[in-house]
């Protein structure tokens, strides 16, 4: 299912433990082992069950943690952010629902006796082992692309530049893919609805944002009908088994293809109800959770540092204000918590992931023990009043220019840093201020 028939497609192929975290990857292992011993107890499997079983939640959860884990670029717009893990979610849900379909039509024999565990242990292993290893590695790296396609989509969606598609460049690119290598057409063309990047499984190939004074634009219907050749692959059953890849992650503000496979399985339309019901409950669930397992990591340095983001963060207007900030601690080495929004009567939540603080605070981000609380005032004299609030949720302010009416001049933040630092109301030590990008700390010693 997952696979062109090119040799050069299957020497892409990765081992999954080594592209995402191997403890995660076991997890999922575990999780199908039990949930397959549960449905041979039941005796058989109903999509309502899947809502309803322990086991089949947590192989739900597994699954959607190792795909979620693909979504990294932190580039992503917030409202699209939530589309496409939404859209992952319920991908994985599909996914438990299929195999656990496909396992329950092997527990009984051809004379309708049920068969022994041991006999159903064996005729599941190809299914344990395609859907939760083949086929997870081939979806975990269409994850990375696709998300990374559709961060760079909104970026571009409008015809000042023209959007250029380009191949890896080596020799394992497909001739079929090799044949749109180049073409340049602005975003408002036919062709990137349908032949925008990823065009298949382990697809390697890219869009980029270019000029249009240095780049001439395609021949739009010839460049169809070289989309319309890299996605056709007649199976013997005279369909088409690369048409699923016609579609576009960004403009559709989706991860998998809509006509994936999944979507066809039976009782794929009320599944999908049922999982649209569970997201929120679910989600909920992740905060009984260690607490290193309901963060994702999306940057590392090398300088040791990184940031992780939790996997219930609502991204707001300020999201890629924190994600710049957070990427510049952990430059210096730290590791930066980005924490979700948790309601004050998740009391239990909040004792586990913001220790220390009372009331509604809700701090953006956390290093080591300290809080960090992203402002992002309209106007110079707005800034001492952000620090305020910062300081009142028992976090260190950090002021981004993003929104500034003016610039941040050195002389600016000296004076702004003094005020912060003499008002009785602020009591850390520190405040930071993001500036074009580059994150500057100022000292209440230093800066009396």
């Amino acid at each position: 299912m997952y696979d062109c028939d090119c040799d050069d497609c299957k020497t892409q192929r990765l081992t999954l433990a080594n592209n995402t975290d191997e403890t995660k990857f076991k997890k999922v292992l575990t999780a199908v082992e039990k949930a397959f011993k549960q449905l041979y107890e039941k005796g058989s499997y109903s999509y309502k069950d899947l809502e309803q079983t322990k086991e089949y939640k947590d192989l739900l959860r597994e699954t959607n943690n190792i795909l979620q884990s693909g979504i990294t670029d932190n580039d992503i717009p917030p409202e699209m952010r939530n589309s496409l893990q939404q859209d992952v979610f319920v991908f994985s849900g599909l996914k438990t629902h299929a195999q656990l379909l496909e396992a329950s039509q092997q527990l009984l024999t051809e004379d309708g006796k049920v068969k022994s565990f041991s006999k159903f242990a064996q005729d599941v292993e190809k299914i344990k082992s395609n859907y939760n290893q083949n086929y997870l590695e081939a979806e975990y790296q269409f994850a990375i692309t696709s998300s990374q396609m559709a961060a760079k989509w909104a970026q571009a969606d409008n015809d000042r530049y023209y959007i250029q598609y380009r191949t890896a460049g080596d020799s394992k690119v497909r001739a079929s893919h090799a044949a749109l290598d180049k073409i340049t057409l602005p975003p408002s063309d036919d062709f990137w609805l349908s032949y925008y990047p990823p065009n298949g499984w382990r697809c390697r190939c890219n869009a980029v944002q270019v000029r249009k004074s240095k780049y001439e634009a395609s021949d739009s219907e010839a460049a169809i009908k070289a989309g319309e050749k890299a996605t056709e692959q007649i199976g013997k059953d005279g369909k088409n088994k690369l048409e699923i890849f016609r579609f576009n992650p960004g403009k559709q503000k989706v991860v998998f293809p809509p006509k994936h496979p999944y979507n066809k399985v039976k009782d794929a339309i009320d599944v999908k109800k049922e999982i649209a019901t569970m997201y929120r409950d679910f989600a909920l669930e992740t905060y009984s959770l260690p607490e290193a397992e309901q963060y994702s990591q999306i940057y590392s340095h090398e300088s040791g540092g990184n940031v992780q983001v939790h996997q219930l963060i609502t991204p707001k207007a300020d999201y890629t204000d924190i994600i710049k900030a957070a990427k510049e601690f952990a430059k210096d080495g730290k590791t930066v918590k980005v924490l979700p929004e948790i309601h004050i009567k998740d009391s239990e939540a909040r004792a586990k992931l913001l220790k220390g603080l009372t009331g509604s605070s809700n701090p953006d981000m956390k290093i080591g023990k300290n809080y960090i609380d992203v402002k992002r005032p309209e106007a110079i004299k707005n800034i001492l009043g952000n620090a305020n609030k910062a300081s009142k949720q028992g976090a260190t302010a950090l002021i981004s220019d993003s929104q500034l009416n003016k610039t941040l001049t050195d002389d600016i933040l000296n004076e702004r840093a003094k005020d912060i630092f003499k008002d009785k109301n602020y009591t850390s030590d520190k405040v930071y201020f993001l500036v074009n990008g580059r994150l500057i700390t100022k000292n209440r010693t230093a800066d009396k």
